[in-house]
């Protein structure tokens, strides 16, 4: 049951941080707060503070109760679809893009401490 949380964990952490850093580019801000709208420097550096400790969170939902080399292929592989996912959204549905990564940070800490 540890080894489901703990994937599901990385994968919720890897999506948080991959759209927060997708946040930051001019263009993908623009989708969800209008057109022209950029995002001020101290909410850029705030993105990418979290991103970039989402995905150190997720490297280490990865590695816990796994092998050093099969962690590392569960994080990658995890990155991957979390990559899509976001892809999928940003195209479809940009404007879900600022909940659904609020939502999927709030259920990676859960699940990453319930484990």
């Amino acid at each position: 049951m540890n080894g489901i949380l703990n994937m599901a964990a990385m994968f919720a952490f890897c999506f948080a941080g991959l759209a927060a850093l997708s946040l930051v580019m001019e263009r993908h801000y623009a989708d969800i707060h209008g057109r022209g709208a950029t995002p001020p420097a101290a909410v850029c550096r705030s993105l990418r503070m979290g991103g970039g400790l989402a995905l150190l969170l997720a490297f280490s939902a990865a590695l816990r109760g796994e092998s050093i080399g099969h962690g590392i292929v569960l994080w990658l592989g995890g990155l991957t679809a979390a990559a899509i996912a976001l892809v999928l959204l940003l195209s479809y549905a940009p404007r879900l893009t600022g909940r659904s990564t609020l939502l999927s940070a709030a259920f990676a800490m859960l699940t990453f401490l319930a484990a």
